[in-house]
This record gives C-alpha cells, structure tokens and sequence, in this order.
C-alpha cells in the first residue's frame, strides 16, 4: 500500500519497516520518559468547540489518542507514511480516522480543519519540507484554526544539554537544522498570526501555535 503513495527522498524506510513494533518503547527511551506528558500540553491549546482535529504524521497515533480521550466529541484524523505504524495505531484507538497519507500534500479538502497537530514530526524532515508541511497545515485550517507544533527544543542543563545535541548529531540527520530555525518567523510568512511559543521541561521540548 505505501508503494502507491511514495515515499519523498528524505524519507527514512525504517519506520515503514520492522521499527514501528518498538517506536513507542524507542521514543519512550530518547525523551527520557517524558514524552507523553508532553503530549498531554497540547490539550491546553484545544477547546471542546474543535470539532474537527487532524494530526500530521502521526506514527502510531500517540498524540492523536490523547487528543481524542480528551475531546471524544470531536472527530480526529491522523495521518502518516508508516502503514505499520498506522496499523498499531488503529489498534489504540477505533473511533480516530488513520490513513495513508503524504503530510506534505494530502488527500483533505481547504479549510477542513479547526485543529492540525504535528508531534515530533518536523524535526525529521528538511527545511524545505518542513516549510512545505506549514503551508499544508494552512491550506487545512478554517480561518482562525489553529497550527500546533510539538517537538524538541535545546535543554538549558547543560550536561543534559550536550547529551542531546550528542544524540541529535549522531541520530537525527536534520535535527540541527531544525533546532536552529525561527519557527515563530515562518509560520508569520506563511501567514499565521498570534504566534507563541513555549517550552517545557527545562527547554526539553518546545510547542509552537499559530492561528490561520
């Protein structure tokens, strides 16, 4: 099924492959158990008026499940390249609607969405693409929806801070050039508006927001 949607260059065929049987448990590892506690704060940039909530690269739907046992009423897609991990991730949760999709260019009509989510995702992929995924989440969003960004940032510890960027160097082949970027700056040119950004667990992570 995923020869049908082909795979952009940068894509790396791991995680459509064996990986995403121990994804969960690898990530779990390399955010130092803290990964679903920073999940959970996006919650705090949705409200029950959100009725439709889509979450761009999804991987085996973590973000799109604590979305949905928060907002139940609301409908939530989820969408990724890994027919694997989409496959654990419909085991998770029935009610969320998971399919097969490029985040850079998908299948859903304009001004579909009062929510877009992307968890850990831009961190993966090149500026260029990364830039080319914002512009998407814009053209999904109905006028004042909202674009949630979840993703590392830089550790103001400093030994927990050169252990990260040890890790992003080593494991992550644009992770530099992503933690570098001035989101908040591209988002204003893609023309979002009311641009924030937070940071949580001593700089650990990072949720940027911005408004259509």
């Amino acid at each position: 099924m995923a020869l049908n949607v082909g795979y952009p260059k940068y894509y790396r065929k791991e995680f459509a492959g064996g990986l995403a049987r121990f994804y969960d448990i690898i990530f779990l590892i390399t955010s130092l158990g803290l990964e679903n506690g920073a999940r959970k704060k996006i919650l705090d940039f949705i409200s029950g008026k959100d009725k439709r909530i889509l979450d761009l690269a999804t991987g085996t739907g973590s973000s799109a499940v604590i979305i949905k046992n928060r907002f139940d009423n609301s409908k939530v897609y989820g969408v990724d390249l890994s027919e694997n991990m989409l496959e654990i991730a419909r085991k998770k949760n029935k009610d969320i609607e998971f399919s097969l999709q490029n985040i850079e260019k998908t299948d859903f009509k304009p001004d579909s969405f009062d929510i877009v989510t992307i968890s850990f995702g831009l961190h993966e992929i090149p500026l260029e693409n990364r830039h080319k995924t914002m512009k998407e989440a814009h053209r999904l969003l109905k006028r004042n929806g909202k674009l949630i960004i979840l993703d590392f940032y830089t550790p103001r510890n400093i030994f927990l801070k050169a252990l990260f960027l040890l890790f992003i160097k080593v494991a992550e082949p644009y992770g530099e050039s992503f933690l570098k970027q001035d989101l908040i700056t591209d988002l204003k040119e893609i023309r979002f508006k009311d641009n924030e950004k937070r940071t949580y667990y001593d700089g650990l992570f990072q949720i940027v927001c911005g408004v259509k």
